[in-house]
């Protein structure tokens, strides 16, 4: 792989895991939006577990791109 393919697979990796960051952002605001809500009934309660299930999903893609770019830039 030439510098130029190996730099341009990096900022990929790069706006990947910005994208996948501000999924989380956006995931956990809307979590703490409904918990803040004056009443939790059994569907929101739903929408919460799944809420934090992909949250955490998401966290752990921004970890992936993470060691990805940390191997890309070492050589590994």
């Amino acid at each position: 792989m030439n510098n130029n393919d190996k730099e341009l697979k990096i900022q990929n990796l790069i706006t990947l895991r910005n994208n996948f960051f501000n999924i989380v952002i956006v995931l956990s605001g809307g979590i703490a939006g409904l918990l803040l809500t004056s009443d939790i009934n059994y569907v929101k309660f739903t929408i919460i577990v799944i809420g934090i299930y992909f949250d955490i999903l998401f966290i752990l893609n921004v970890q992936g791109c993470t060691s990805q770019i940390k191997n890309l830039i070492e050589g590994k």
